[in-house]
């Protein structure tokens, strides 16, 4: 699994949300997605679940 914490603002309040992802391409898409919406993103490798 494949993680990433995304650190946005919403309605004035910082959140920080983590997803899992189950392949490393999946998830390098999902970053691009984020990136585009000028959110915070930070990646972690294989993390046993």
């Amino acid at each position: 699994m494949y993680q990433v914490v995304v650190v946005e603002k919403i309605f004035g309040k910082i959140e920080v949300n983590t997803y899992g992802f189950p392949t490393e391409v999946q998830r390098d898409i999902f970053k691009e997605l984020c990136e585009e919406d000028d959110v915070i993103i930070i990646t972690r490798e294989e993390v046993a679940v």
